[in-house]
């Protein structure tokens, strides 16, 4: 599974970004092309997500989930809207 998730990778639109896992703050953890982490609030594993930055360090950005292209399969809906 992880050598489907890597040839995704690097099929993915520039902006799109993978979600590998969650953080002990439960964000998404997603990696740029070269490298950067990126930890986005709002998103899981497996998904692919655009996002916007929030803020930038050397290392790493946060950033805040603006769309969904491919839903995980461990979302869960809410019951009421």
């Amino acid at each position: 599974m992880s050598e489907e998730i890597e040839i995704e990778k690097k099929s993915l639109p520039e902006g799109w970004l993978t979600v590998d896992a969650l953080d002990i703050d439960a964000q998404g953890v997603a990696r740029r092309p070269d490298g950067k982490v990126v930890f986005i609030e709002g998103a899981l594993p497996f998904e692919v997500v655009s996002a916007s930055v929030n803020r930038r360090k050397n290392n790493w950005e946060q950033a805040t989930l603006t769309e969904i292209h491919r839903e995980s399969s461990q979302r869960v809906r809410p019951r009421c809207p």
